[in-house]
């Protein structure tokens, strides 16, 4: 069997060859993260144009932490130093998603949002849940 050296560390190819695919596999659950998220922001536009005017602070509140939620995304992604800090930014997005959850609950609760829609972007958020805390669950089994 042959044998690769790294930091010190003697691992077989098959070892290297399973730490690369899950590497793959982790970074590809990034991407899907926040391409969806990013889908969800675009398609909540044209949503959060109708609200109405005297709902302004609410369709405020939902779009900046569809904003937020990218952002702590990105610092996620970009951060490859620590699984302790990219679990401080995944919680971060998982509290946003939270927030965003309750802000779209109140909105179809005062009607402003139709049921059709709120089932709707509501299958999209736990879709979104799901597949963070499954990448929090891959960060944790790396540890």
């Amino acid at each position: 069997m042959s044998y690769l050296n790294v930091d010190k560390v003697q691992l077989s190819i098959d070892e290297c060859r399973d730490i690369k695919e899950n590497n793959i596999k982790q970074t590809n659950r990034n991407f899907i993260l926040l391409n969806k998220t990013i889908i969800l922001e675009i398609e909540m536009e044209p949503i959060l144009d109708n609200f109405p005017k005297k709902r302004s602070l609410l369709s405020n509140s939902i779009e900046k932490v569809l904003y937020e939620m990218i952002e702590a995304l990105n610092f996620f992604q970009v951060n490859n130093k620590s699984d302790k800090i990219k679990m401080k930014y995944l919680k971060e997005y998982v509290a946003k998603l939270s927030m965003f959850d309750l802000y779209i609950n109140i909105s179809h609760r005062r009607r402003i949002i139709n049921h059709d829609k709120f089932v709707k972007i509501g299958k999209k958020i736990a879709e979104l849940r799901r597949i963070a805390w499954g990448l929090a669950a891959g960060i944790e089994k790396n540890d």
